[in-house]
């Protein structure tokens, strides 16, 4: 997994850049809108839930469906429905929201 970042600053408040990309080590079931945890921002927090549309390597039926979501400290994989995630299928997304120091 690679997740990286950056929070810039202002007069009018803050926000967070962050790009993830995950490859999934191996085949897992998951239920729709459950969350899987990818990482915890460190002196950080969502001020709002945002989520945004993955480009992932997954059958044509699942395209589209699967979400990177921030909230909170948190940032999560979270499909719309459950199914089951192939071995090695990679997950790529960029998010940006409004953040207030943890």
């Amino acid at each position: 997994m690679a997740i990286g970042g950056q929070v810039f600053t202002s007069d009018q408040g803050s926000l967070a850049m962050v790009t993830v990309r995950w490859v999934n080590a191996g085949s897992f079931y998951s239920d729709g809108w459950a969350k899987t945890r990818l990482a915890k921002m460190v002196g950080w927090r969502a001020t709002r839930e945002t989520v945004q549309v993955c480009s992932e390597n997954v059958e044509w039926e699942h395209v589209g469906k699967n979400f990177i979501q921030c909230a909170d400290e948190w940032i999560n994989w979270m499909p719309a429905g459950g199914w089951q995630v192939p071995e090695n299928a990679w997950h790529n997304c960029s998010l940006v929201f409004p953040v207030e120091r943890a």
